[in-house]
């Protein structure tokens, strides 16, 4: 019998029956060392190299049993006599070596993962033999790929090189060689295999070589947090020529940029949204804004969803070019000048406009300007229809019952020159009205700054007029105002009265005083408080002054909003985004690594049902910068496995999990998450036996009635669902439903039930199984959880399949496609096209379109079982001669699993019947073929014979 050793990837036997895949131990690291020698091997140097003691006796009788269970578990796969060992069968490496020289592009196929991945020796001999076996071979491999790379064309070669760089991110001419291939075929590839050397740094703490500096810088994509900003509808006062030069710049098309300039509070924001009014805008707030690219900002006021895959700046470009153009309007850009007319110049497309509102102008070639000044002031003690005026009295009136006495007109010229009409001030010194009278704040705004008298030229640009009114405000509040107005600064984006009591212990007379007087604003709609931003920058600098003060409240603030998010649902935290965000910036800054972890793993559920996996993975990716070894650190490296697996990154979230199963040890309950998440890992890759065995090993370990038991119980009752074993898995999740109704987990209850329903597949209780999936759907909807929401329009959407609903197959279908690629989660939105393929069976034009999407999209994140589905899916579609080497490449490929080899069953059935005797040759040209040409093959049918789309 002909026996084949595998080395490359994970340890299997290929014999006529089949593969048997071998377990990672002592006798697979005998099997491999003999396997891999020239000559026979002497049994007293195997011993040596297996085991450490020096115990020539005792090393002697372990080699002895242990050629007693390759004999009981493999026959006679090693020859031996009494003084050498040897190995009968033939090797993957041997092949291997041979081909390097002969068909270096066949060796590059039998290269399927690291040699001997995943084994690990105590035994120091054997170790080191192991650490040079693998490092030579990966050489190998590399060197291999960048040299065929070179003869090939643009396509194939660069598919063979992130295939390299996927087992060698490190790999610096490699990278470089990729690059220049993409660079004029497809950047956004490359712009992916920087963003994967860059992670792979980032984990050893290195930086990039210069050569790939500039391309790194691209592909980070620094967040910047978005407010929801409504235009306004209000009237301007005093800017109707500014606002017609507004109107006629946008009803002409040739202009490209538009700049309004002025110092802060000057009303810029206000007249650019009076002017947009009538037109198709997106307005985009930089206030506050941190990083170096506009396109995350400018992507969410869009609502651009970005895959996160590939270049950035590229994608955005293209999903302008696709939608009709419009204005954006960017505000406050004097927070980011660069970052700005890099955007303008390489991203926005030429039929896109840009109405603008800065202190400072970009000095871009097409830029037109337009400079606002004060309002208009009066000329005499009775011009009271100048704008300043008109916007004093109007204020005034709004915030208490203001009549201007006839011996107060003076005051009020004179107040509105000493503001120099500037739009804000005047609105400040209006809120004073109730409080003061009209004599009394010019009193106090000359006091503070005389505008007129001097002065003004001392101060910086950006602080004319509004530091004298904000300094004016704030030496008029009392001690305990001004403590607390500092204090508010702390927050971002908005606080409620409940927030501002704990934190900055605020009483309801302050907070009513503040906001009386303009420095705090409420929203009546939602009953929540904000500083305008320019106030919170000025009440900031106070607070920093006083580092004791600032140290208080910046304590205060994290503990609570870590307590928030901890006790609030998911779906109730989107208001607090920027709080939360603040809370791990200045966490992480200040080194306190494990508040930032205790707040990242709290706001698990938000990442998931928001689609934030990409910062997510950001923020973990800082705080666990060295890894943390306690209990709340594994918590944080199951999370990060977690992230990592719906982006497809199965390797490195097999790393992080194997960190957290070390540090878990002493805990029984972490312990059985870490196994319960193996189980996941082993699903994913349709390893179903695999995933019962790991849970069965957390349901050990877990404590009776725990949340690691309950988890444990769900996945082992998904695993037995796809192993068909069906009273077993519903037992076993109806076990797992009463604890997490206990504990009140929605989330986990949704996903039973979806499991539930299943089941009522796999048994044909089609209404029984409607009523689950629509069960979860509705407990997902009411926690406002897109991830949940969408597994369950993917299950409703099968089940309608299967029911012969094909219009209802479509939708659900549709619909989970559209919110996974919302959320990110690229594996399970390829998932939702293979689905659209398998239901669209009858109109070949539409099936093989969706699979053609999986074939060219999956490759980016490894997602292997999906493309050999969508080969097996076109198939049905093609001649009986070209569907058997696409079954072929599909079946015989190592990542294929009983679940694609159930699909491909019938397939194969009617392959026989209809070819006879030319299946076999057929069949072998597919094998001989392989799995990578097959794809390139499949990737450019763009032509299929219809007649045989229904012979199957």
């Amino acid at each position: 019998m002909t026996l084949r050793l595998c080395l490359f990837g994970q340890a299997k036997l290929e014999i006529a029956s089949g593969v048997q895949f071998l377990a990672l131990d002592r006798l697979l690291c005998m099997l491999a060392y003999l396997a891999c020698q020239k000559e026979p091997v002497k049994r007293s140097d195997l011993a040596m190299m297996l085991w450490d003691d020096g115990d020539t006796e005792l090393g002697a009788q372990r080699l002895r049993q242990l050629l007693y269970r390759s004999s009981k578990k493999l026959g006679d796969l090693i020859e031996t006599d009494h003084q050498h060992l040897s190995f009968r069968g033939t090797t993957d490496v041997a092949d291997w070596q041979m081909l390097l020289v002969n068909n270096p592009r066949a060796a590059l196929d039998l290269y399927r993962g690291e040699f001997l991945s995943g084994l690990v020796c105590d035994a120091s001999e054997f170790s080191a033999w192991l650490t040079i076996e693998r490092e030579n071979r990966l050489q190998q491999f590399l060197h291999t790929s960048r040299r065929v790379a070179q003869s090939l064309e643009p396509p194939e070669a660069l598919n063979m090189l992130e295939y390299a760089l996927s087992h060698a991110p490190l790999e610096h001419d490699l990278l470089l060689t990729a690059l220049s291939i993409a660079q004029g075929f497809a950047p956004e590839r490359g712009q992916s295999l920087v963003a994967l050397h860059l992670r792979a740094l980032a984990e050893l703490g290195e930086t990039p070589i210069p050569e790939i500096q500039k391309a790194i810088e691209h592909a980070q994509r620094p967040s910047l947090p978005i407010s929801p900003v409504r235009l306004s509808d209000s009237t301007l006062i005093g800017r109707e020529a500014e606002l017609e030069q507004v109107q006629g710049w946008l009803e002409q098309p040739e202009s490209r940029v538009l700049s309004l300039i002025g110092v802060g509070g000057i009303g810029k924001t206000s007249l650019a949204m009076a002017a947009v009014q009538n037109h198709a805008v997106a307005f985009v707030p930089l206030a506050g804004f941190v990083g170096q690219s506009l396109v995350p900002s400018v992507a969410a006021a869009l609502g651009a969803v970005l895959s996160g895959q590939g270049n950035a700046d590229l994608e955005l470009r293209a999903w302008l070019e696709r939608r009709p153009a419009r204005v954006l309007l960017l505000d406050n850009v004097e927070q980011c000048l660069d970052a700005t007319r890099q955007f303008i110049e390489q991203v926005l497309p030429d039929s896109w406009r840009v109405l603008l509102t800065s202190r400072f102008k970009l000095a871009l070639r097409q830029e037109q300007i337009l400079e606002l000044h004060g309002l208009s002031l009066p000329q005499s003690a009775n011009d009271f229809a100048c704008a300043s005026a008109t916007l004093f009295l109007q204020a005034a009136r709004r915030h208490s019952r203001f009549v201007l006495a006839s011996a107060d007109a003076a005051v009020l010229v004179r107040l509105c020159h000493v503001l120099v009409g500037t739009p804000l001030a005047l609105e400040l010194a209006a809120a004073w009205t109730r409080a003061l009278s009209l004599p009394e704040i010019l009193a106090e705004v000359q006091h503070n700054l005389d505008f007129l008298e001097g002065g003004l030229e001392r101060l910086p640009a950006q602080q004319h007029g509004l530091r004298a009114v904000f300094n004016h405000s704030y030496v008029l509040l009392n001690p305990s105002q001004q403590t607390a107005l500092a204090s508010l600064a702390i927050f971002r984006g908005g606080f409620d009265k409940k927030a501002a009591q704990q934190i900055t212990n605020i009483n309801h007379r302050n907070l009513l005083t503040l906001s009386d007087s303009s420095l705090v604003i409420r929203d009546a709609q939602t009953n929540r408080y904000h500083l305008h931003e320019l106030i919170r920058q000025y009440a900031e600098e106070h607070l920093q002054r006083n580092p004791e003060q600032w140290q208080k409240v910046a304590q205060q603030h994290a503990a609570y909003y870590l307590q928030l998010a901890q006790q609030t649902p998911a779906h109730q935290l989107h208001l607090e985004a920027d709080n939360l965000r603040a809370v791990l910036t200045w966490s992480l800054a200040g080194h306190e690594t494990s508040q930032a972890l205790e707040l990242i793993v709290a706001m698990r559920l938000y990442w998931f049902g928001y689609g934030l996996v990409q910062e997510a993975l950001g923020w973990l990716a800082a705080a666990l910068e060295p890894v943390n070894s306690t209990a709340l650190g594994v918590e944080a490296l199951l999370l990060h496995t977690e992230l990592l697996q719906t982006q497809g990154q199965s390797q490195t979230a097999k790393t992080q999990l194997q960190l957290a199963s070390l540090y878990a040890k002493p805990s029984p309950e972490l312990a059985a998450l870490c196994q319960t998440m193996q189980a996941r890992l082993a699903h994913r890759e349709s390893q179903y036996q695999q995933a019962i065995g790991h849970c069965y090993s957390a349901l050990e370990l877990a404590p009776i009635g725990s949340s690691a038991q309950a988890q444990a119980l769900r996945w082992l009752g998904r695993a037995e669902i796809f192993q068909g074993d069906l009273s077993e898995a519903t037992t076993h999740i109806e076990q797992a439903l009463r604890i997490f109704r206990n504990q009140n987990d929605f989330e986990a209850i949704a996903h039973c039930q979806n499991s539930l329903g299943l089941i009522g597949i796999q048994c044909e209780d089609y209404t029984v199984a409607r009523a689950c999936f629509h069960e979860a759907l509705r407990l997902a909807q009411a926690q406002h959880d897109l991830h949940n929401q969408a597994a369950n329009h993917t299950s409703i959407g099968w089940l309608e399949y299967i029911a012969g609903q094909a219009n209802q197959a479509t939708y659900h279908t549709q619909k989970s496609l559209e919110m996974h690629r919302e959320l990110g989660n690229m594996w399970e939105t390829l998932n939702g096209y293979l689905n659209l393929g398998h239901i669209a069976f009858h109109e070949p034009q539409n099936a093989m379109r969706h699979y053609q999407h999986v074939l060219l999209e999956a490759g980016s994140i490894n997602a292997i079982s999906l493309q050999l589905e969508a080969l097996l899916g076109m198939a049905q579609h093609q001649a009986p001669e070209i569907a058997v080497q696409y079954l072929a490449a599909a079946i015989v490929h190592p990542q294929s699993n009983n679940e694609i080899r159930h699909f491909a069953a019938p397939l194969e059935k009617k392959l026989r019947q209809s070819l006879g005797a030319d299946f076999e040759k057929q069949y072998q040209k597919g094998v001989q073929r392989g799995l990578e040409a097959t794809l390139l093959w499949a990737k450019g049918s763009n032509e299929f014979d219809i007649t045989h789309s229904h012979f199957f």
